[in-house]
């Protein structure tokens, strides 16, 4: 009596591949989707951290700090894009290169996206520059200061996957919520 060897058949081996294609394909949708939720956290995290840190500010001096030269002076780097920046360095597009050292905000490593924050009185910042929104208004989600209170805007920006489309998270001292463009991009 002799056995016979069996080996696999073709229509076997095909749903083997079929199911491993289908899981390594979910896998890496999965994965993604992971990433820029990771990433959208970094820029929700930071940015309230630095509306905190401007509230502390306030509380300890009277004013809130006047930290980048225009809302889209981006620290740490100028264009944030599909990369990293070490935070901590001199700020090259601030009101002074340490000013980010006023607000003592330290993110855990390198981010991703580029910060700004104005401050000042009825929507002027205040030691120049221009105003929170320009001659267009204040930005999507943000009220317009009075003339008389000092507020701030806090602004992170980023393109994270670098297709040219900016994921923009803003936080102003007169709205709670944060506004949020492009989510996930």
């Amino acid at each position: 009596m002799r056995t016979r060897a069996r080996g696999f058949t073709l229509v076997e081996m095909s749903v083997v591949v079929v199911i491993t294609t289908v899981l390594s394909t979910l896998a890496i949708l999965t994965y993604r989707q992971y990433r820029g939720v990771a990433r959208m956290a970094e820029a929700t995290n930071l940015t309230v951290q630095i509306r905190d840190a401007q509230e502390m500010y306030r509380t300890e001096t009277g004013v809130y700090a006047n930290v980048s030269s225009t809302p889209a002076s981006y620290y740490p780097a100028a264009s944030p894009g599909p990369f990293v920046t070490a935070w901590g360095n001199d700020c090259k597009v601030c009101k002074a290169a340490d000013s980010w050292r006023l607000l003592n905000v330290q993110p855990v490593g390198p981010v991703m996206y580029g910060y700004a924050t104005v401050a000042g009185i009825g929507g002027i910042p205040t030691g120049g520059g221009s105003s929170s929104g320009g001659a267009t208004g204040p930005p999507p989600g943000v009220l317009p200061p009075s003339p008389t209170d000092p507020f701030y805007l806090v602004q992170a920006q980023g393109d994270t996957d670098g297709d040219g489309v900016t994921c923009t998270v803003i936080a102003a001292s007169n709205n709670p919520a944060l506004s949020i463009t492009n989510e996930g991009e």
